[in-house]
């Protein structure tokens, strides 16, 4: 136990002696010799990796790829042959990722340790055993990398080692030490001063940069790996093939130039894992590879939505004849080769969906076919403009769900974007352009959390007690699709407004509220002087009633008059007093 626990510190202490002094190693012990392999500098650079063998050969390997063959030593006496890594590339930062690492061993190891660095966690070593089903110098073992952010890491085979044991390698001294090797001093070695070669060496050529329709174009190079080589001509695919060398690392490949391909300027790339070749082909049209005749039937439109049906129908003649045998091809917006099916006499179709995600303007469709008449073949290549539409697209606000947010607190805004039939929106990005800024930024991308949904959290710490407007904006690659505008205020907004506005509104709603007052009282006033002066002249023609009833018909005694005369003259010289009262 007290061995493991020294044995994983001088581990870590080595592992940071080495760090620090400015090297990775990658270190083999075997049973015969000792062999010390390193990296030079403080850390792998994300996309290549220098590998340096005991016979000073160093290998550069350009844009490394998980799953890739990397021929670590190339030297007759090297104790180790073959390294496969799933390393020796960035990580994604969103989820953890999971690295395979699979190595082989001439002096059949028990064991290999994967150190990796990470600036949140340190550095961690997995140590990976035989497997069953592995053969008995062969290695294999996962390990699971969470968020990292930036990383170095080196292989570390264990097998027999003798310990205290030191020595040399290029004028770089080291020592074994229970497992662990590690530098005694710095070595003066760097990798410019060494001989390097390409991992994996590639060579393209043509045999003929001209080529006619109905002729035969040949490739032809060497490569100690197969080799794609593929065909385009304005960003539509002619070819694609995967070439395998020979023994002696050589491929040839004749490609047969047919009447149904396009003539131009072909651009012809070989690729293997490390290396890219492109020549240009120009393919040159003959007679015979232009006298057919196609003429289109459909489309009737011109201009087509993304995400609608296509359909392509056309009429093939020859001298005036109907062609039953022709090979009718288009090219899709993606760059693919469709082919049409008969349909009817001389008549050839093909529906096509156009993706959602298709470039709006003009897309130039071109159509390329040939037959066979008699004991000879001809040709025709023709081309229709079609104008291709953007879908009705729509952005919802998923959240906030309310026109508010709490100044202070995070801000998460989330959208959909949909087209008309409910589909989300795909292949897009979306960008939120606010009024005030943020940490001195306005324009912010939303992060993609599912096909047409995007979200983002801000702080909303400066943007004081203001409206917030927020422009989404939904874009395909740099071309804008669709845009709406939100604004959101903050809870207890008017409330809020009023306490930092209560000086500037002040004096202005005193004299409001006086004038009010006022216009209330002189309002009152003269509504009660109304209805004063309408009780008074009741009361005047009813004592003028009175008088009549008294003087002029005899129907009331003298007592029942003067009683009631008395009253009426009383009530009228109240209200008299009481409507000089109100003009005051």
């Amino acid at each position: 136990m007290k061995s493991a626990v020294f044995l994983i510190f001088l581990l870590l202490f080595s592992t940071a002696f080495a760090i620090d002094a400015g090297f990775l190693p990658l270190i083999e012990f075997g049973k015969e010799k000792n062999v010390l392999l390193w990296f030079s500098g403080a850390e792998i650079p994300i996309g290549s990796a220098w590998v340096i063998a005991p016979s000073a050969v160093g290998t550069q390997s350009p844009a490394p790829v998980i799953g890739q063959s990397y021929i670590i030593l190339d030297s007759p006496n090297a104790l180790a042959s073959t390294y496969f890594l799933g390393a020796v590339q960035q990580l994604d930062y969103s989820d953890d990722s999971v690295f395979v690492v699979w190595a082989y061993f001439t002096d059949s190891p028990s064991h290999i340790t994967f150190s990796f660095h990470d600036p949140q966690i340190g550095w961690r070593g997995v140590r990976f055993g035989s497997n069953q089903g592995l053969k008995e110098n062969e290695v294999e073992g996962s390990f699971r990398i969470p968020n990292p952010n930036s990383w170095h890491a080196f292989l570390l085979p264990a097998s027999q080692i003798f310990d205290g044991e030191t020595g040399t390698i290029d004028g770089m001294s080291f020592e074994l030490n229970e497992g662990v090797g590690y530098f005694d001093s710095l070595a003066t070695t760097t990798v410019s001063d060494l001989d390097t070669t390409i991992l994996s060496n590639l060579t393209f050529e043509l045999e003929d940069e001209f080529a006619y329709k109905g002729g035969a174009a040949i490739f032809e190079g060497t490569s100690n790996e197969n080799v794609t080589l593929r065909a385009v001509l304005n960003g539509n695919e002619i070819f694609s093939e995967i070439i395998r060398p020979n023994a002696n690392d050589e491929y040839r490949f004749v490609y047969p130039v047919a009447l149904h391909d396009p003539k131009g300027k072909w651009i012809v790339t070989a690729t293997n894992s490390f290396n890219q070749i492109s020549k240009e082909l120009v393919v040159i049209k003959t007679p015979e590879s232009e006298e057919l005749a196609i003429s289109f039937i459909k489309p009737f439109s011109s201009n087509f939505e993304k995400g609608a049906t296509v359909p392509f129908t056309v009429k093939v003649t020859h001298d005036g004849s109907i062609v039953e045998n022709a090979v009718i091809g288009m090219w899709t917006v993606t760059g693919e080769r469709a082919f049409f099916e008969k349909s009817g006499p001389g008549e050839y179709s093909f529906n096509y969906d156009l993706p959602r995600t298709a470039k709006k303007g003009v897309w130039n469709v071109q159509i390329a076919g040939s037959a066979v008449r008699g004991q000879s073949e001809f040709g025709a290549e023709t081309s229709i403009p079609l104008i291709i539409l953007e879908s009705d697209v729509s952005i919802t606000r998923e959240s906030p769900v309310r026109n508010e947010f709490l100044f202070g607190d995070p801000f998460r805004l989330t959208v959909h974007a949909l087209y008309e039939d409910g589909q989300p929106v795909d292949g897009t990005t979306a960008r939120v352009e606010f009024n005030l800024p943020i940490n001195n930024k306005t324009v912010f991308d939303l992060n993609q959390e599912k096909p047409g949904v995007f979200s983002g959290t801000f702080s909303t710490s400066s943007f004081s007690n203001t409206i917030l407007s927020a422009r989404v904006s939904l874009l395909r690659g740099e071309e804008k699709i669709q845009e709406t505008v939100y604004s959101f205020l903050p809870e207890a907004y008017w409330f809020q407004f009023v306490k930092t506005n209560i000086l500037f509104f002040a004096f202005p709603l005193v004299l409001l509220i006086l004038a009010l007052f006022v216009w209330m009282s002189e309002f009152k006033s003269k509504t009660k002087k109304s209805e004063l002066v309408k009780r008074r002249s009741a009361f005047i023609e009813k004592l003028k009633k009175l008088e009549d009833d008294y003087y002029n018909k005899g129907l009331m005694k003298d007592k029942e008059y003067d009683s009631q005369k008395l009253l009426l003259e009383t009530k009228i010289a109240a209200l008299a007093v009481k409507i000089k009262s109100a003009d005051k």
